[in-house]
């Protein structure tokens, strides 16, 4: 492995576990190898603004990464990513945890057939990856009934978000919305809506870390 990578894997592991987060280095070079990727295709198809690669580590995958320290997401065994984009937060999410099953969804077909190559690229085993949108996705198989957690990372407001999203949690399951750091107005505002869709507020959780400031939204679908 070339030096950059080499020091750009120490970055990830060492910054992950200060976090709280343990990664072993094969892990981390699949992060690495991924971001590689989608900085490749980014050239021809914009899937981030971040071309900076010790930027793309923070923002998109250590900032997927911290999911993992909430209990909702440590105790599911079925997680749908709404809205993932380029593969985050499900891709990094699905490196570290290969015990839990991934749905990964996104509205746009060229992302989705991008991502699909870079998870068999890896050759990931536990996602899927479908096009669709998740106000009207049709789920199957262990997914049928819902996802014992749907994440949605940075895709709408509280309020639209309900109903792309909580449709497709498992009753007794939970909607992690990653959102910045002042959400209170928007939660007032999306309460019954929220509501409407069979769920409820549980908790704000802070999942800030350096700069980047962030927190979970979390709902449970009654």
């Amino acid at each position: 492995m070339e030096n950059k990578l080499l020091c750009h894997l120490e970055y990830l592991v060492n910054k992950t576990s200060s976090l709280g987060i343990n990664i072993d280095n094969q892990q981390g070079e699949k992060l690495l190898n991924y971001m590689g990727f989608i900085l490749e295709w980014n050239q021809n198809v914009n899937l981030t603004a971040i071309t900076d690669e010790i930027e793309f580590i923070d923002k998109h995958i250590i900032d997927s990464l911290i999911i993992s320290r909430l209990d909702e997401f440590r105790k599911a065994h079925t997680v749908i990513d709404i809205g993932t984009g380029g593969g985050f937060p499900g891709v990094p999410l699905s490196i570290i945890d290969p015990s839990k099953q991934f749905l990964l969804v996104d509205s746009l077909l060229k992302r989705i057939k991008i991502v699909k190559e870079g998870v068999a690229n890896l050759g990931l085993k536990n996602i899927s990856v479908i096009h669709g949108r998740g106000e009207n996705l049709s789920l199957k198989g262990e997914f049928e009934t819902g996802g014992d957690v749907v994440i949605a990372r940075a895709v709408a407001n509280m309020a639209k978000l309900s109903g792309y999203t909580l449709p497709n949690v498992k009753t007794g399951g939970y909607l992690i919305a990653f959102k910045g750091p002042n959400v209170e107005e928007e939660i007032k505002e999306a309460l019954p809506a929220i509501k409407k869709m069979g769920g409820k507020l549980v908790k704000i959780e802070d999942l800030s870390f350096d700069n980047f400031k962030h927190t979970a939204v979390i709902c449970r679908k009654n």
